[in-house]
């Protein structure tokens, strides 16, 4: 169970899922486990 109620309103059913966020406006999810380099794609995307 999370601790973040908000967070599985945005989607999140599977674990490991990575949610990237710009203030309050979501800019990518990422469900299962994927290669190091497509983490860091998103968060320079975000940046």
């Amino acid at each position: 169970m999370t601790e973040e109620p908000e967070f599985a309103m945005e989607g999140v059913r599977s674990a490991p899922t990575v949610v990237v966020f710009k203030g309050t406006n979501l800019l990518e999810r990422i469900a299962g486990l994927k290669p190091k380099k497509l983490y860091a794609e998103a968060i320079q995307k975000a940046l």
